[in-house]
Protein backbone atom coordinates (compact mmCIF):
# COMPACT_ATOMS: atom_id res chain seq x y z
CA UNK A 1 0.00 0.00 0.00
CA UNK A 2 2.84 2.43 1.11
CA UNK A 3 5.92 1.63 -1.70
CA UNK A 4 6.55 -0.67 -4.01
CA UNK A 5 4.88 -3.86 -2.32
CA UNK A 6 5.40 -7.16 -4.62
CA UNK A 7 2.31 -9.23 -4.77
CA UNK A 8 3.02 -12.56 -2.48
CA UNK A 9 6.22 -11.56 -0.25
CA UNK A 10 6.90 -8.51 1.19
CA UNK A 11 10.29 -8.15 3.71
CA UNK A 12 9.31 -5.99 6.84
CA UNK A 13 12.15 -4.50 8.24
CA UNK A 14 11.66 -2.82 11.60
CA UNK A 15 13.74 -0.25 13.28
CA UNK A 16 14.31 -0.56 16.95
CA UNK A 17 13.04 2.57 18.16
CA UNK A 18 13.06 4.30 21.31
CA UNK A 19 10.81 3.32 24.18
CA UNK A 20 10.32 4.31 27.58
CA UNK A 21 10.36 0.99 28.97
CA UNK A 22 13.53 -0.34 27.06
CA UNK A 23 15.32 -3.19 28.52
CA UNK A 24 18.47 -2.59 27.85
CA UNK A 25 21.36 -5.86 26.94
CA UNK A 26 24.32 -6.56 26.09
CA UNK A 27 25.28 -9.81 24.25
CA UNK A 28 28.47 -12.07 23.23
CA UNK A 29 28.97 -14.43 21.14
CA UNK A 30 31.28 -17.38 20.36
CA UNK A 31 30.95 -20.39 17.79
CA UNK A 32 32.77 -22.40 15.25
CA UNK A 33 34.44 -20.55 12.12
CA UNK A 34 36.06 -18.73 15.11
CA UNK A 35 32.55 -16.64 14.87
CA UNK A 36 32.84 -13.78 17.02
CA UNK A 37 30.26 -11.13 17.83
CA UNK A 38 28.71 -8.50 19.84
CA UNK A 39 25.63 -6.76 19.86
CA UNK A 40 23.90 -4.07 21.71
CA UNK A 41 21.08 -2.66 22.65
CA UNK A 42 20.21 0.71 24.88
CA UNK A 43 17.74 3.21 25.51
CA UNK A 44 15.76 4.86 27.73
CA UNK A 45 14.87 8.67 28.79
CA UNK A 46 16.96 11.39 28.78
CA UNK A 47 15.19 13.71 31.78
CA UNK A 48 12.98 12.86 34.53
CA UNK A 49 9.67 13.21 32.51
CA UNK A 50 10.04 11.45 29.50
CA UNK A 51 10.09 14.05 26.90
CA UNK A 52 13.44 12.91 25.39
CA UNK A 53 13.75 8.96 24.49
CA UNK A 54 17.48 7.43 22.86
CA UNK A 55 18.33 4.13 21.33
CA UNK A 56 21.20 2.75 20.04
CA UNK A 57 22.00 -0.41 18.57
CA UNK A 58 24.91 -1.59 17.65
CA UNK A 59 26.94 -4.93 16.04
CA UNK A 60 30.31 -6.33 15.56
CA UNK A 61 31.00 -9.59 14.05
CA UNK A 62 34.72 -10.96 12.89
CA UNK A 63 34.04 -14.86 12.08
CA UNK A 64 35.50 -17.02 9.07
CA UNK A 65 33.26 -18.79 6.58
CA UNK A 66 32.40 -22.27 5.92
CA UNK A 67 34.16 -21.71 2.05
CA UNK A 68 37.51 -23.27 1.89
CA UNK A 69 39.92 -22.88 -0.81
CA UNK A 70 42.44 -26.15 -1.80
CA UNK A 71 45.07 -24.52 -0.38
CA UNK A 72 43.24 -24.44 2.94
CA UNK A 73 42.18 -20.55 2.93
CA UNK A 74 39.32 -19.36 4.49
CA UNK A 75 37.62 -16.59 3.72
CA UNK A 76 36.55 -14.21 6.81
CA UNK A 77 33.56 -11.84 7.06
CA UNK A 78 33.74 -8.34 9.24
CA UNK A 79 30.48 -6.20 9.63
CA UNK A 80 30.02 -3.14 12.01
CA UNK A 81 26.53 -1.94 12.36
CA UNK A 82 25.25 0.93 14.63
CA UNK A 83 21.74 2.19 14.68
CA UNK A 84 21.18 5.57 17.08
CA UNK A 85 17.83 7.12 17.00
CA UNK A 86 16.35 10.26 19.02
CA UNK A 87 12.46 10.69 20.51
CA UNK A 88 10.77 14.00 21.50
CA UNK A 89 7.37 14.22 22.58
CA UNK A 90 6.77 17.96 22.98
CA UNK A 91 3.06 17.04 23.76
CA UNK A 92 1.04 14.15 24.44
CA UNK A 93 -0.54 14.32 21.00
CA UNK A 94 2.84 14.91 19.33
CA UNK A 95 5.91 12.18 18.23
CA UNK A 96 9.29 13.40 16.64
CA UNK A 97 11.79 10.58 15.85
CA UNK A 98 15.19 11.25 14.30
CA UNK A 99 16.63 7.78 13.33
CA UNK A 100 19.68 6.80 11.29
CA UNK A 101 21.85 3.67 10.73
CA UNK A 102 25.24 2.44 9.12
CA UNK A 103 26.46 -0.86 7.98
CA UNK A 104 29.57 -1.83 6.62
CA UNK A 105 30.79 -5.51 5.23
CA UNK A 106 33.25 -6.77 4.24
CA UNK A 107 34.68 -10.16 3.16
CA UNK A 108 37.07 -12.52 0.78
CA UNK A 109 33.89 -15.04 0.45
CA UNK A 110 32.97 -16.20 -3.26
CA UNK A 111 30.73 -19.30 -2.11
CA UNK A 112 30.44 -20.99 -5.41
CA UNK A 113 32.22 -23.98 -6.14
CA UNK A 114 32.86 -25.11 -9.69
CA UNK A 115 30.65 -28.04 -11.67
CA UNK A 116 33.03 -30.14 -13.77
CA UNK A 117 31.71 -31.40 -17.27
CA UNK A 118 31.84 -34.67 -16.24
CA UNK A 119 29.22 -33.64 -13.70
CA UNK A 120 31.08 -34.06 -11.06
CA UNK A 121 30.72 -31.16 -7.75
CA UNK A 122 33.81 -30.40 -7.01
CA UNK A 123 35.47 -28.22 -3.65
CA UNK A 124 37.45 -26.17 -6.48
CA UNK A 125 36.46 -22.69 -6.64
CA UNK A 126 36.98 -20.21 -9.88
CA UNK A 127 38.10 -17.56 -7.51
CA UNK A 128 41.49 -16.63 -5.60
CA UNK A 129 41.81 -15.29 -2.73
CA UNK A 130 44.20 -12.88 -3.72
CA UNK A 131 42.13 -11.31 -5.79
CA UNK A 132 38.09 -11.56 -4.62
CA UNK A 133 36.94 -9.05 -2.35
CA UNK A 134 33.47 -7.59 -1.37
CA UNK A 135 33.06 -4.21 0.66
CA UNK A 136 29.45 -2.81 1.47
CA UNK A 137 29.32 0.53 2.54
CA UNK A 138 25.18 1.55 3.82
CA UNK A 139 24.03 4.06 5.58
CA UNK A 140 20.61 6.17 6.29
CA UNK A 141 18.80 8.46 7.86
CA UNK A 142 15.22 9.77 8.41
CA UNK A 143 12.70 10.99 10.64
CA UNK A 144 9.03 9.71 11.86
CA UNK A 145 6.67 12.83 12.74
CA UNK A 146 3.03 11.65 14.33
CA UNK A 147 0.37 14.34 15.62
CA UNK A 148 -3.07 13.52 17.02
CA UNK A 149 -5.52 16.40 16.29
CA UNK A 150 -8.24 14.51 18.20
CA UNK A 151 -10.04 11.24 18.40
CA UNK A 152 -10.74 11.27 14.52
CA UNK A 153 -7.70 12.70 13.03
CA UNK A 154 -4.51 11.97 12.80
CA UNK A 155 -1.46 13.02 10.59
CA UNK A 156 1.90 11.22 9.88
CA UNK A 157 5.27 11.47 7.84
CA UNK A 158 7.93 9.14 7.35
CA UNK A 159 11.19 10.44 5.55
CA UNK A 160 14.74 8.73 4.60
CA UNK A 161 17.75 9.38 2.69
CA UNK A 162 19.65 6.64 2.06
CA UNK A 163 23.02 5.50 0.37
CA UNK A 164 24.58 2.07 -0.59
CA UNK A 165 28.15 1.73 -2.63
CA UNK A 166 29.61 -1.87 -2.97
CA UNK A 167 32.44 -2.51 -4.16
CA UNK A 168 33.44 -6.25 -5.92
CA UNK A 169 36.29 -8.04 -7.24
CA UNK A 170 35.29 -11.62 -8.74
CA UNK A 171 36.70 -14.40 -10.78
CA UNK A 172 34.43 -16.06 -13.10
CA UNK A 173 34.03 -19.25 -14.92
CA UNK A 174 34.12 -19.01 -18.80
CA UNK A 175 34.28 -22.57 -20.18
CA UNK A 176 36.14 -25.25 -19.78
CA UNK A 177 38.80 -26.70 -22.39
CA UNK A 178 38.29 -29.88 -24.55
CA UNK A 179 40.19 -31.83 -21.66
CA UNK A 180 37.26 -31.18 -19.17
CA UNK A 181 40.15 -30.22 -16.50
CA UNK A 182 41.62 -26.37 -17.64
CA UNK A 183 39.05 -23.45 -16.80
CA UNK A 184 38.76 -20.86 -18.66
CA UNK A 185 38.36 -17.79 -16.43
CA UNK A 186 37.63 -13.83 -16.49
CA UNK A 187 37.75 -11.25 -13.68
CA UNK A 188 35.44 -8.62 -13.15
CA UNK A 189 35.87 -5.98 -10.84
CA UNK A 190 32.37 -3.57 -9.94
CA UNK A 191 31.36 -0.47 -8.74
CA UNK A 192 27.77 -0.14 -7.76
CA UNK A 193 26.01 2.72 -6.17
CA UNK A 194 22.32 3.85 -5.24
CA UNK A 195 21.31 7.02 -3.62
CA UNK A 196 17.87 6.77 -2.54
CA UNK A 197 15.27 9.48 -1.41
CA UNK A 198 11.90 8.95 -0.12
CA UNK A 199 8.88 10.75 1.87
CA UNK A 200 5.73 9.08 2.99
CA UNK A 201 2.57 11.54 4.32
CA UNK A 202 -0.48 10.05 5.71
CA UNK A 203 -4.15 11.00 7.26
CA UNK A 204 -6.01 8.95 9.18
CA UNK A 205 -9.48 9.62 10.04
CA UNK A 206 -12.10 6.87 12.76
CA UNK A 207 -15.26 7.57 11.83
CA UNK A 208 -18.79 5.82 12.50
CA UNK A 209 -21.26 5.61 10.33
CA UNK A 210 -24.51 3.61 11.69
CA UNK A 211 -23.26 0.51 13.29
CA UNK A 212 -20.00 0.60 11.27
CA UNK A 213 -16.70 1.51 12.11
CA UNK A 214 -13.91 3.06 9.88
CA UNK A 215 -10.24 3.19 9.82
CA UNK A 216 -9.60 5.90 6.40
CA UNK A 217 -6.43 6.24 5.41
CA UNK A 218 -5.17 9.01 2.57
CA UNK A 219 -1.65 9.04 1.62
CA UNK A 220 0.85 10.21 -0.73
CA UNK A 221 4.29 8.65 -1.52
CA UNK A 222 7.54 9.90 -3.35
CA UNK A 223 10.38 7.68 -4.11
CA UNK A 224 13.48 8.82 -5.99
CA UNK A 225 16.56 6.63 -6.66
CA UNK A 226 19.44 7.07 -8.68
CA UNK A 227 21.85 3.76 -9.43
CA UNK A 228 24.98 3.65 -11.33
CA UNK A 229 27.04 0.65 -12.54
CA UNK A 230 30.43 0.51 -13.72
CA UNK A 231 31.97 -3.11 -13.90
CA UNK A 232 35.18 -3.73 -16.52
CA UNK A 233 36.53 -7.44 -17.15
CA UNK A 234 39.65 -8.97 -18.29
CA UNK A 235 40.00 -11.70 -21.08
CA UNK A 236 44.08 -12.65 -19.94
CA UNK A 237 42.78 -13.99 -16.42
CA UNK A 238 45.29 -17.42 -16.10
CA UNK A 239 43.31 -20.47 -16.39
CA UNK A 240 42.81 -22.92 -13.51
CA UNK A 241 42.81 -26.85 -13.13
CA UNK A 242 39.72 -27.78 -11.72
CA UNK A 243 41.02 -31.03 -9.81
CA UNK A 244 44.78 -29.90 -9.08
CA UNK A 245 44.20 -26.07 -9.08
CA UNK A 246 46.73 -23.18 -8.22
CA UNK A 247 46.06 -20.16 -5.95
CA UNK A 248 46.93 -16.85 -4.97
CA UNK A 249 47.80 -16.87 -8.88
CA UNK A 250 48.66 -12.91 -10.38
CA UNK A 251 45.24 -12.03 -12.21
CA UNK A 252 45.70 -8.85 -13.63
CA UNK A 253 43.18 -5.95 -13.03
CA UNK A 254 40.13 -5.93 -15.35
CA UNK A 255 40.39 -3.14 -18.02
CA UNK A 256 37.73 -4.06 -20.65
CA UNK A 257 34.71 -1.61 -20.31
CA UNK A 258 32.13 -4.16 -19.63
CA UNK A 259 28.62 -2.33 -17.92
CA UNK A 260 28.16 1.35 -17.09
CA UNK A 261 25.22 2.31 -16.27
CA UNK A 262 23.45 5.39 -15.09
CA UNK A 263 19.65 5.21 -13.75
CA UNK A 264 17.65 7.52 -11.89
CA UNK A 265 14.08 5.90 -11.01
CA UNK A 266 11.20 8.78 -10.20
CA UNK A 267 7.98 7.49 -8.29
CA UNK A 268 4.67 9.33 -6.88
CA UNK A 269 2.27 7.09 -5.09
CA UNK A 270 -1.05 8.30 -4.39
CA UNK A 271 -3.51 5.49 -2.39
CA UNK A 272 -6.48 5.23 -0.11
CA UNK A 273 -7.87 2.50 2.07
CA UNK A 274 -11.26 1.96 3.83
CA UNK A 275 -11.32 -0.38 6.51
CA UNK A 276 -15.02 -0.95 8.12
CA UNK A 277 -16.15 -3.15 11.17
CA UNK A 278 -19.49 -4.05 11.04
CA UNK A 279 -21.28 -4.78 14.34
CA UNK A 280 -17.70 -6.26 15.82
CA UNK A 281 -17.75 -9.45 13.52
CA UNK A 282 -17.33 -8.46 9.58
CA UNK A 283 -13.93 -6.48 8.67
CA UNK A 284 -13.98 -5.20 4.80
CA UNK A 285 -10.56 -3.41 3.68
CA UNK A 286 -10.77 -1.65 0.18
CA UNK A 287 -7.83 0.07 -0.87
CA UNK A 288 -6.01 0.98 -3.78
CA UNK A 289 -2.80 2.93 -4.81
CA UNK A 290 -2.17 5.17 -8.07
CA UNK A 291 1.38 5.11 -9.14
CA UNK A 292 3.43 7.34 -12.05
CA UNK A 293 6.86 6.09 -12.39
CA UNK A 294 9.79 7.71 -14.55
CA UNK A 295 12.88 6.03 -15.19
CA UNK A 296 15.80 7.46 -17.18
CA UNK A 297 18.32 4.68 -18.43
CA UNK A 298 21.73 5.19 -19.91
CA UNK A 299 23.72 2.13 -21.16
CA UNK A 300 27.41 3.66 -22.28
CA UNK A 301 28.56 0.86 -23.78
CA UNK A 302 25.36 0.04 -25.68
CA UNK A 303 24.68 4.00 -27.15
CA UNK A 304 21.46 3.26 -25.26
CA UNK A 305 19.73 6.68 -23.79
CA UNK A 306 15.92 6.17 -23.18
CA UNK A 307 13.60 7.44 -21.31
CA UNK A 308 10.24 5.35 -19.81
CA UNK A 309 6.44 6.54 -18.56
CA UNK A 310 4.32 4.43 -16.77
CA UNK A 311 0.87 4.72 -15.03
CA UNK A 312 -0.57 1.90 -12.93
CA UNK A 313 -3.62 1.41 -10.43
CA UNK A 314 -3.08 -1.51 -7.87
CA UNK A 315 -5.97 -2.32 -5.96
CA UNK A 316 -6.90 -4.85 -3.12
CA UNK A 317 -9.38 -6.00 -1.12
CA UNK A 318 -10.20 -8.24 1.64
CA UNK A 319 -13.22 -9.80 4.38
CA UNK A 320 -12.88 -10.79 7.30
CA UNK A 321 -15.39 -12.87 9.91
CA UNK A 322 -14.32 -12.44 13.54
CA UNK A 323 -16.51 -15.62 15.03
CA UNK A 324 -16.52 -15.80 19.09
CA UNK A 325 -14.99 -19.04 19.41
CA UNK A 326 -12.16 -17.49 17.90
CA UNK A 327 -12.45 -18.77 14.28
CA UNK A 328 -11.59 -15.77 11.65
CA UNK A 329 -12.07 -17.14 7.78
CA UNK A 330 -11.37 -14.44 5.51
CA UNK A 331 -10.88 -13.93 1.75
CA UNK A 332 -8.33 -11.33 -0.09
CA UNK A 333 -7.37 -10.01 -3.63
CA UNK A 334 -4.82 -7.69 -4.06
CA UNK A 335 -2.58 -6.81 -7.21
CA UNK A 336 1.09 -4.88 -7.26
CA UNK A 337 3.43 -2.74 -9.41
CA UNK A 338 7.33 -2.63 -9.46
CA UNK A 339 9.32 -0.67 -11.63
CA UNK A 340 12.35 -2.93 -13.01
CA UNK A 341 15.90 -1.55 -12.61
CA UNK A 342 17.48 -4.19 -14.60
CA UNK A 343 18.35 -4.62 -18.37
CA UNK A 344 18.86 -7.10 -20.92
CA UNK A 345 22.30 -7.80 -21.94
CA UNK A 346 22.03 -5.20 -25.40
CA UNK A 347 21.42 -2.78 -22.64
CA UNK A 348 17.53 -2.35 -22.73
CA UNK A 349 15.60 -1.56 -19.59
CA UNK A 350 13.19 -4.70 -18.55
CA UNK A 351 9.20 -3.41 -18.26
CA UNK A 352 7.85 -2.91 -14.92
CA UNK A 353 6.69 -6.29 -13.24
CA UNK A 354 2.74 -6.94 -12.10
CA UNK A 355 0.93 -9.32 -9.66
CA UNK A 356 -2.01 -10.39 -8.55
CA UNK A 357 -2.58 -13.08 -6.04
CA UNK A 358 -5.76 -14.31 -4.66
CA UNK A 359 -6.20 -15.63 -1.33
CA UNK A 360 -8.94 -18.06 1.35
CA UNK A 361 -7.77 -18.90 4.67
CA UNK A 362 -8.79 -19.24 7.94
CA UNK A 363 -6.84 -18.45 11.40
CA UNK A 364 -7.98 -19.69 14.81
CA UNK A 365 -6.64 -18.76 18.04
CA UNK A 366 -8.67 -20.26 21.23
CA UNK A 367 -10.09 -18.23 23.95
CA UNK A 368 -7.37 -18.23 26.93
CA UNK A 369 -4.93 -19.41 25.00
CA UNK A 370 -1.62 -18.42 23.69
CA UNK A 371 -2.01 -20.87 20.61
CA UNK A 372 -2.67 -19.44 17.21
CA UNK A 373 -3.59 -22.01 13.94
CA UNK A 374 -3.81 -20.48 10.42
CA UNK A 375 -4.50 -22.36 7.32
CA UNK A 376 -4.13 -20.58 3.54
CA UNK A 377 -4.56 -20.99 0.04
CA UNK A 378 -3.21 -18.91 -2.93
CA UNK A 379 -3.07 -18.42 -6.54
CA UNK A 380 -0.17 -15.81 -7.76
CA UNK A 381 0.47 -14.86 -10.97
CA UNK A 382 3.51 -12.59 -11.77
CA UNK A 383 4.06 -10.63 -15.28
CA UNK A 384 7.85 -9.76 -16.27
CA UNK A 385 9.33 -11.08 -13.89
CA UNK A 386 13.18 -10.41 -13.94
CA UNK A 387 15.86 -13.36 -13.74
CA UNK A 388 19.70 -13.72 -14.36
CA UNK A 389 20.92 -13.95 -17.97
CA UNK A 390 22.85 -17.43 -17.58
CA UNK A 391 24.02 -16.97 -21.34
CA UNK A 392 27.60 -18.41 -21.33
CA UNK A 393 28.76 -15.78 -24.09
CA UNK A 394 26.71 -12.91 -22.22
CA UNK A 395 28.13 -13.56 -18.83
CA UNK A 396 31.26 -12.99 -19.68
CA UNK A 397 31.11 -9.63 -21.55
CA UNK A 398 27.90 -8.51 -19.19
CA UNK A 399 27.80 -10.68 -15.77
CA UNK A 400 25.04 -8.52 -14.92
CA UNK A 401 22.32 -8.74 -17.70
CA UNK A 402 18.58 -9.85 -16.99
CA UNK A 403 15.93 -11.46 -19.53
CA UNK A 404 12.27 -11.36 -18.32
CA UNK A 405 9.76 -14.27 -18.28
CA UNK A 406 6.75 -13.86 -19.45
CA UNK A 407 4.14 -15.09 -16.59
CA UNK A 408 4.95 -17.16 -13.80
CA UNK A 409 1.90 -18.55 -11.66
CA UNK A 410 2.54 -19.91 -8.11
CA UNK A 411 -0.93 -22.05 -6.58
CA UNK A 412 -0.36 -23.68 -2.98
CA UNK A 413 -1.27 -24.30 0.68
CA UNK A 414 0.20 -23.09 3.80
CA UNK A 415 -0.09 -24.01 7.35
CA UNK A 416 0.74 -22.61 10.55
CA UNK A 417 0.72 -23.46 14.24
CA UNK A 418 1.96 -21.96 17.51
CA UNK A 419 0.56 -24.23 20.55
CA UNK A 420 0.81 -25.04 23.96
CA UNK A 421 0.91 -28.58 24.20
CA UNK A 422 1.51 -29.00 27.46
CA UNK A 423 2.05 -26.64 29.98
CA UNK A 424 5.94 -26.97 29.68
CA UNK A 425 6.08 -27.78 25.67
CA UNK A 426 5.35 -25.56 23.28
CA UNK A 427 5.67 -25.99 19.50
CA UNK A 428 5.88 -23.96 15.92
CA UNK A 429 5.13 -26.00 12.94
CA UNK A 430 4.72 -24.96 9.45
CA UNK A 431 3.79 -26.82 5.94
CA UNK A 432 3.58 -25.01 2.44
CA UNK A 433 2.85 -26.68 -0.66
CA UNK A 434 3.54 -24.75 -3.66
CA UNK A 435 2.53 -25.60 -7.64
CA UNK A 436 5.10 -23.02 -9.64
CA UNK A 437 4.44 -22.78 -13.63
CA UNK A 438 6.22 -20.56 -16.13
CA UNK A 439 2.77 -20.21 -18.01
CA UNK A 440 3.63 -17.69 -20.71
CA UNK A 441 7.34 -17.49 -22.08
CA UNK A 442 9.01 -17.67 -25.56
CA UNK A 443 11.84 -19.89 -24.36
CA UNK A 444 12.30 -23.08 -23.26
CA UNK A 445 11.26 -22.58 -19.86
CA UNK A 446 7.75 -22.56 -20.93
CA UNK A 447 5.47 -25.15 -19.20
CA UNK A 448 8.45 -25.87 -16.41
CA UNK A 449 8.88 -25.16 -12.33
CA UNK A 450 11.62 -22.11 -12.29
CA UNK A 451 14.83 -23.24 -10.90
CA UNK A 452 15.79 -23.38 -7.24
CA UNK A 453 12.13 -23.26 -5.99
CA UNK A 454 10.90 -26.70 -3.85
CA UNK A 455 7.35 -28.05 -4.27
CA UNK A 456 6.92 -28.55 -0.17
CA UNK A 457 8.89 -27.05 2.79
CA UNK A 458 8.06 -28.19 6.37
CA UNK A 459 9.51 -27.15 9.69
CA UNK A 460 8.31 -28.26 13.63
CA UNK A 461 10.32 -26.34 16.49
CA UNK A 462 9.70 -27.45 20.09
CA UNK A 463 10.65 -25.85 23.27
CA UNK A 464 10.28 -27.43 26.67
CA UNK A 465 10.24 -25.77 30.18
CA UNK A 466 10.95 -28.63 32.58
CA UNK A 467 9.14 -28.07 36.19
CA UNK A 468 10.96 -28.76 39.45
CA UNK A 469 13.13 -26.36 41.18
CA UNK A 470 16.72 -27.76 40.11
CA UNK A 471 15.52 -27.11 36.37
CA UNK A 472 14.47 -23.22 36.99
CA UNK A 473 15.33 -21.18 34.17
CA UNK A 474 16.28 -24.06 31.90
CA UNK A 475 14.76 -24.20 28.50
CA UNK A 476 15.43 -26.90 25.91
CA UNK A 477 14.57 -26.70 22.17
CA UNK A 478 15.26 -29.01 19.26
CA UNK A 479 13.67 -28.49 15.92
CA UNK A 480 13.76 -30.20 11.96
CA UNK A 481 13.71 -28.49 8.46
CA UNK A 482 12.55 -30.12 5.38
CA UNK A 483 13.14 -28.94 1.56
CA UNK A 484 11.78 -30.53 -1.53
CA UNK A 485 13.81 -31.39 -4.17
CA UNK A 486 14.46 -28.46 -6.67
CA UNK A 487 14.77 -27.65 -10.57
CA UNK A 488 18.35 -26.98 -11.26
CA UNK A 489 17.51 -25.07 -14.72
CA UNK A 490 14.62 -23.96 -16.62
CA UNK A 491 14.30 -26.91 -18.98
CA UNK A 492 14.26 -28.77 -15.68
CA UNK A 493 16.45 -31.77 -17.01
CA UNK A 494 18.34 -32.33 -13.53
CA UNK A 495 17.13 -31.75 -9.99
CA UNK A 496 18.93 -31.52 -6.66
CA UNK A 497 17.46 -34.52 -4.04
CA UNK A 498 15.68 -33.07 -0.89
CA UNK A 499 17.44 -32.38 2.28
CA UNK A 500 16.31 -32.62 6.01
CA UNK A 501 17.99 -30.60 8.41
CA UNK A 502 17.93 -30.98 12.60
CA UNK A 503 18.55 -27.93 14.91
CA UNK A 504 18.86 -27.75 18.48
CA UNK A 505 19.44 -25.56 21.76
CA UNK A 506 19.48 -24.81 25.52
CA UNK A 507 19.35 -21.79 27.36
CA UNK A 508 18.93 -20.95 31.21
CA UNK A 509 18.02 -17.57 32.58
CA UNK A 510 19.21 -16.18 35.97
CA UNK A 511 18.20 -12.46 37.24
CA UNK A 512 19.97 -10.25 34.67
CA UNK A 513 21.79 -13.06 32.92
CA UNK A 514 20.58 -15.33 29.66
CA UNK A 515 23.03 -18.12 28.65
CA UNK A 516 22.15 -19.89 25.32
CA UNK A 517 24.05 -22.97 23.21
CA UNK A 518 22.52 -23.38 19.72
CA UNK A 519 23.40 -25.52 16.66
CA UNK A 520 21.89 -25.28 13.29
CA UNK A 521 22.20 -28.06 11.31
CA UNK A 522 23.24 -30.35 14.25
CA UNK A 523 24.66 -33.44 12.53
CA UNK A 524 26.09 -31.46 9.62
CA UNK A 525 24.37 -33.06 6.81
CA UNK A 526 26.05 -32.02 3.64
CA UNK A 527 23.89 -31.27 0.82
CA UNK A 528 23.60 -28.69 -2.28
CA UNK A 529 21.96 -25.63 -1.92
CA UNK A 530 21.63 -24.40 -5.53
CA UNK A 531 23.24 -25.55 -9.00
CA UNK A 532 23.83 -24.57 -12.38
CA UNK A 533 25.88 -24.85 -15.41
CA UNK A 534 28.92 -24.39 -13.97
CA UNK A 535 28.78 -23.96 -10.51
CA UNK A 536 27.13 -24.81 -7.33
CA UNK A 537 26.62 -23.38 -3.66
CA UNK A 538 27.03 -25.64 -0.71
CA UNK A 539 24.21 -25.74 1.62
CA UNK A 540 24.72 -24.30 5.22
CA UNK A 541 26.90 -26.57 7.11
CA UNK A 542 26.76 -26.71 11.18
CA UNK A 543 26.83 -24.04 13.01
CA UNK A 544 27.33 -23.84 16.94
CA UNK A 545 27.12 -20.83 18.63
CA UNK A 546 27.31 -20.08 22.50
CA UNK A 547 26.74 -16.50 23.57
CA UNK A 548 25.85 -14.93 26.76
CA UNK A 549 23.44 -11.66 27.68
CA UNK A 550 23.11 -9.08 30.12
CA UNK A 551 19.74 -7.42 30.47
CA UNK A 552 18.75 -4.55 32.90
Amino acid sequence: MFSKGDAGVVVNRVSKLPSRDAMREIEVRVGNFNHKQINADLGGTLNKDGILLYRIVGLGLDTDTQIKYANGERPSIERQYLAPSLTWHPSADTSITLLADMLKNTTGASPFYLVAPNGVLTRTMAADPSFVKYKQNQGSIGYKVEHHFNDTWTIRQNFRHAQTSVKVKEVNAVDFLEDGQILLRSATSTKERVKQTLIDTQLQAKLRTGTAEHTMLFGVGANRADLTLNALTSDITPTLNVFSPTYNQTIPDPDILAANRKQRVQQLGFYLQDQVKFNQRWILTLGGRQDRVKTVHNDVPQGIAETSKQNAFSGRTGLTYLASNGLAPYISYAESFVPQVSSTFDGRLLDPSRGRQYEIGIKYQPKNSNSLYTAAIFDLTKTNVATPDLNPEHLVLNPFASIQTGTIRSRGLELEARTELTRNLNAIGAFTYNDVEVTKSNDVDLGKVPPRVPKTTASLWLDYKPSGPAWQGFCFGSGVRYTDSRFNDPTNTSSLPSFTLFDAGVRYESGHWRYALNAANLFNKEYTSTRNTFTHFLGTQRAVIASVKYRW
